[in-house]
């Protein structure tokens, strides 16, 4: 026991999960990149969770939940490269807290004044684009893992738990958000909502690591995950936001586009990356190298509010 405690401590008995790329699911797994150093606090906003990036007469607005927050790490790398037309990104979000007016979770004190928050950012005359994402499915469809956490929506006469769509509280509160998003466009302000990405318990990296206790090794199962099966469970609320946004002139983008293909939705990248952080966000390293699908919002801002047609012809994966 002594002399293999000494070879493992020296790094000559290497693990054996080593082979599987264990390493890389637990690093993928336990990533943390939002907010990154770069990001400050916005000044004029009280809130820790308003802040700001780069420089530039026209600007971009990230709000949400940390399904926004997720997108971070490329948004970074994207500025990192544009030295010659500086980009100015803002973030107001806070993980957790629905972009929807009149939405609430008792439990979440950082959600209390979000929404006026970023309705109030959204209107600063620099903000050329606004893009919105959140865990749709999670509130509205209540298919988030366990979190003892009850989304309610509240007006003068009517307080009712989301979950259902059909229900009075998730009409109304579906209500208010296209009301919101259609002041933002006839503001003049370019609106993207970004549909569901795929999202589920079977998306977590570490349950690709199983273990046999008989030879105690270690085996990745990939999962098979049919894009048919995630689009269903996805569908009746982005048949709701495509609503929206045809009602609100407002844009969309699919994530499902870039991260599934026509059968599947995989879980790892061609070199054995895993794309899930967990069971609803996306791998930050996977997130920078190679999800690009919001990377047109920047580049029609740098070009002083390009019409939102215009970049529907530029990426096939964000649709009007």
């Amino acid at each position: 026991l002594g002399l293999i405690g000494l070879l493992d401590f020296r790094l000559m008995l290497p693990p054996r999960s080593n082979s599987f790329d264990v390493r890389k699911i637990v690093q993928a797994s336990t990533a943390i990149a939002f907010p990154g150093p770069r990001l400050h606090q916005l000044p004029g906003e009280r809130s820790e969770n308003a802040r700001e990036q780069g420089s530039g007469p026209h600007a971009v607005l990230f709000m949400g939940d940390s399904q926004i927050e997720q997108y971070y790490p490329r948004m970074d790398w994207v500025l990192s490269q544009q030295q010659e037309k500086p980009l100015h990104i803002l973030y107001s979000s806070q993980g957790g807290c629905p972009p929807v007016p009149g939405v609430h979770e008792d439990h979440l004190p950082k959600c209390v004044g979000l929404v006026e928050q970023s309705i109030r950012i959204a209107a600063r005359p620099e903000i050329d684009s606004i893009v919105i994402a959140a865990d749709w499915i999670g509130y509205f469809l209540n298919l988030r893992p366990a979190d003892n956490l009850d989304y309610y929506y509240q007006d003068a006469t009517l307080r009712g738990s989301l979950g259902d769509l059909q229900s009075p509280a998730s009409r109304q509160a579906l209500a208010r958000f296209q009301d919101m998003i259609g002041a933002m466009t006839r503001a003049g302000k370019h609106v993207y909502i970004v549909l569901p990405s795929p999202t589920g318990m079977e998306f977590r990296p570490r349950k690709l690591v199983q273990r046999n206790f008989s030879d105690m090794s270690f085996s990745l199962h990939i999962p098979v995950i049919s894009t048919t099966a995630i689009e269903s469970r996805a569908a009746p609320i982005v048949g709701e936001l495509k609503r929206i946004a045809a009602q609100t002139n407002a844009s969309l983008i699919d994530p499902m586009d870039q991260l599934c293909n026509h059968d599947i939705c995989p879980v790892l990248t061609a070199d054995g990356e895993p794309m899930y952080k967990d069971a609803t966000h996306l791998n930050p390293l996977f997130v920078r190298r190679d999800v690009g699908y919001l990377d047109q919002v920047l580049q029609a801002t740098r070009s002083a509010r390009a019409p939102v047609s215009e970049i529907a012809l530029q990426a096939s994966h964000i649709r009007h």
